[in-house]
């Protein structure tokens, strides 16, 4: 047991210590990501349900694309 502990506490500090490494240069291109996506339309999700059944399924669409949907275009 006394040497299983130190030898566990070892291999605790050496997985870890790679994960808690600060890189600055890996987290530029995680701000542009983040433009991006910020870009894309949002999309929105209904349950609707069609005619002659009972079941309803469920469609995403953009802000867009639903208003075109509830004009009946």
């Amino acid at each position: 047991m006394r040497i299983i502990a130190p030898a566990f506490f070892a291999m605790a500090v050496a997985v870890a210590a790679p994960a808690l490494a600060h890189d600055t240069k890996q987290e530029e291109p995680k701000k542009t990501e983040k433009s991006e996506k910020a870009k894309e339309p949002k999309m929105i999700c209904k349950r609707v349900s069609s005619m002659g059944s009972n079941r309803k399924e469920r469609i995403c669409m953009t802000r867009k694309d639903w208003r075109a949907f509830n004009r009946g275009e």
